[in-house]
């Protein structure tokens, strides 16, 4: 999956060439791609379609699901049928799985993306049928992966493209601990929880913390 002619193009350029590659290779219909910023805190950074931008925000919002486990384990989750209520099929990851579901995902295949054993994010290639990957699929997924890892440590300019949403996530989380007198960690899954209740993205959720437009409150017992 050898790209050619990618002179002048910018990073995310690169990624999205390398990842339509991989859809085309892999025989699937949509791809997305998360990275793994300061403090272990998950980037969207591509995806192919508005259910590719579904599947990447959903599992950055909740912290669950096919691409956070490849990332914490450096090994490929390949769920050849979320619908499947065998343990290894989603059940692991329940509102995720329910999510995608309803969205149309039925197959979804996680890929860690790895340089010298540090974990750097993960690419996620989905299917609207079940069924798992050939051996061929399956060899072409890791291939793209393995591009698309070397491609993300080559671009500096890509975390600089994405930095400022990331970092504004942490200065709204900053916020809420404050609010909360709470860790950083209780102040992010509440950004994340909230974020999902209400259909938005986290992203959403940061900037109305930062602009004073929301703030948060412990429950009165």
């Amino acid at each position: 999956m050898k790209e050619s002619g990618s002179g002048g193009r910018t990073a995310v350029q690169r990624v999205a060439a390398l990842c339509r590659d991989g859809i085309r290779d892999a025989r699937v219909d949509g791809a997305g791609v998360t990275m793994i910023a300061g403090r272990g805190t998950r980037l969207p950074v591509w995806a192919s379609d508005a259910v590719s931008t579904m599947v990447e925000d959903l599992q950055v919002t909740l912290g669950q699901g096919p691409c956070v486990d490849a990332s914490a384990t450096s090994a490929p989750v390949l769920i050849q049928d979320l619908a499947d209520s065998a343990p290894t099929a989603g059940r692991a990851w329940p509102i995720f799985r329910d999510e995608a579901l309803r969205a149309g995902v039925r197959a979804i295949f996680a890929f860690p993306l790895v340089f010298e054993s540090v974990p750097m994010g993960c690419l996620d290639l989905y299917r609207r049928t079940p069924g798992p990957l050939s051996q061929v699929e399956l060899s072409r997924g890791l291939s793209a992966a393995h591009e698309l890892g070397e491609t993300l440590v080559d671009s500096a300019i890509l975390a600089d493209e994405r930095l400022g949403s990331q970092m504004a996530v942490h200065r709204a989380a900053g916020m809420v601990t404050v609010q909360l007198n709470c860790s950083i960690d209780e102040a992010l899954a509440r950004l994340r929880g909230t974020a999902y209740a209400e259909g938005v993205t986290v992203h959403q959720i940061a900037a109305e913390v930062e602009e004073g437009s929301r703030r948060f409150h412990r429950e009165q017992t």
